[in-house]
């Protein structure tokens, strides 16, 4: 990462954009991942309460 003529502890341009790059691509896999749990959970909520109105209108017939 340091090259000879730099101090040691600094942090190139290269390296911080390397560094940035991996925290986008995180953060972008963790919005993906809770885009993908909320439209799982409104399926369910959706799936369960479409079944509970098709009971309670059949016991109202």
């Amino acid at each position: 990462m340091a090259s000879s003529d730099t101090e040691i502890g600094t942090i190139s341009a290269d390296d911080l954009a390397v560094i940035a790059a991996v925290v986008v691509i995180i953060g972008d896999a963790l919005a993906l991942w809770a885009v993908w749990r909320a439209r799982a959970e409104n399926l369910e909520s959706s799936s369960a309460g479409s079944k509970a109105g098709d009971r309670s209108s059949r016991k109202k017939s």
